[in-house]
C-alpha cells in the first residue's frame, strides 16, 4: 500500500481510501488461519481489526507493520516487544487481554480503536505486559463478556511504549 493517507482530527485515520486493501489482506489472513485460536473470536472482523491496528500503531511510530501470515501465528510479536490489539469500539475502547495472551512473551500492549462502518481508527494508547498480568489477580479487573474471562483495563498509558519514538507524520 503506496498511498498516502493524512492524519484527521485527534490522531484518526481516514482509512477509506484503502479500505478495500485492508479487507483483502484480513480475508487472506482468514484464509491461512481458520483453525487458530484467534479467529474463534467472537468478532466477525478478527483480522480485520488485527490489520488495522497493526497498521495504525505502525503508522504511529513510523515502522512499516508486517502484514505477512504466519503458521502458527506471530506469537503476540507485532512489533519490537510490543503486542497491538484491536477495539471495534471507537469511542470506548477497552484492552482485553485473554489468559493465553497474558503468557505471551511480550513487555508492551498496544491498542487501537477502529471504527469498521467509518473505515476510521486510531491509536489509543499502551500498557505493560507485567501491569496486565498484576491486573488477572485482581476481580474488579477481570470481565467476561460471555465468551470466557478477560483481563481488562480503559486506562491506557498515553504516548508510545518506551522503546519507540512518534513517527514522522
Amino acid at each position: 500500500m503506496t498511498q498516502t493517507l493524512k492524519c484527521m482530527r485527534h490522531g484518526t485515520y481516514d482509512l477509506s481510501p484503502v479500505w478495500n486493501w485492508f479487507e483483502r489482506a484480513a480475508e487472506k489472513r482468514g484464509g491461512h488461519k481458520q483453525s487458530y485460536k484467534s479467529t474463534r473470536n467472537w468478532n466477525t472482523n478478527t483480522h480485520l481489526l488485527g490489520i488495522v491496528g497493526e497498521w495504525v500503531f505502525g503508522k504511529s511510530i513510523g515502522v512499516k507493520p508486517n502484514t505477512d501470515v504466519y503458521i502458527g501465528g506471530d506469537g503476540g510479536f507485532d512489533f519490537e516487544r510490543t503486542d497491538v490489539k484491536a477495539s471495534a469500539y471507537f469511542n470506548d475502547p477497552i484492552l482485553k487481554l485473554t489468559p493465553d495472551e497474558l503468557r505471551h512473551d511480550v513487555d508492551y500492549i498496544a491498542l487501537v480503536a477502529v471504527n469498521v462502518k467509518q473505515q476510521h481508527a486510531r491509536y489509543v494508547g499502551w500498557e505493560t505486559m507485567h501491569a496486565m498480568r498484576c491486573n488477572a489477580c485482581h476481580e474488579e479487573f477481570v470481565e467476561d463478556f460471555g465468551y470466557g474471562p478477560r483481563v481488562v483495563t480503559s486506562f491506557m498509558r498515553e504516548g508510545v511504549p518506551p522503546i519507540f519514538s512518534w513517527g514522522d507524520e
